[in-house]
């Protein structure tokens, strides 16, 4: 017996897992939703698929549904602290050096005259070459 089952969410994971359990060895296809994927910091998420993929995986975080169990959100942290904000894109933002107004390239943490490193990262906000 084969079954392809469509699913999105936790909900569909769920779902998913269930039919994963019962049909026997390569029963089981699934089609997941990526009507939700974005990109994020530069990197594109695909929140259903990995919801879906972490419950088949016994990854999951149980609490939540989504996300991995014992995630730690070291790395959202660390961007936070450095300017990036949710919903922005520094990674690909194109900034302007306050102090020689030259165009920094995509996630530049330099200005293209200096070797020195900006203070401070930045999106749409000017950064300096200092």
């Amino acid at each position: 017996m084969s079954v392809t089952a469509l699913c999105g969410g936790v909900g569909g994971a769920k779902l998913a897992l269930g039919l994963y359990r019962t049909l026997p060895r390569g029963g089981l296809t699934v089609i997941v939703n990526t009507g939700d994927d974005f990109t994020h910091l530069g990197l594109r998420v695909c929140p259903d698929i990995d919801t879906v993929l972490y419950t088949l995986a016994d990854l999951a975080n149980p609490e939540q549904g989504w996300g991995r169990r014992d995630e730690t959100w070291t790395m959202m942290r660390v961007l936070e602290s450095l300017g990036a904000r949710p919903g922005s894109d520094w990674a690909t933002a194109t900034s302007r050096c306050t102090s020689c107004e030259r165009g920094n390239s995509p996630g530049a943490l330099r200005c293209p005259r200096s070797s020195v490193v900006s203070n401070r990262v930045s999106g749409s906000r000017p950064i300096s070459c200092r």
